[in-house]
């Protein structure tokens, strides 16, 4: 998963994964990252923006 590249490459780096064909399992999420079903909701979305970039 890219995610889990990316989390290995820059630990401190915060994730959003959105979907692709399926969601993933829960093992498969890297640490302090956080998942998005389809359709997105746009309030929680924008929430989790500001809280990562705070």
């Amino acid at each position: 998963m890219l995610a889990a590249a990316v989390r290995d490459r820059w630990p401190p780096i915060q994730i959003i994964v959105v979907p692709g064909k399926q969601k993933p399992s829960a093992r498969d999420m890297p640490d302090h990252s956080v998942f998005f079903p389809k359709p997105y909701d746009t309030r929680k979305v924008t929430d989790q923006l500001h809280k990562m970039a705070a």
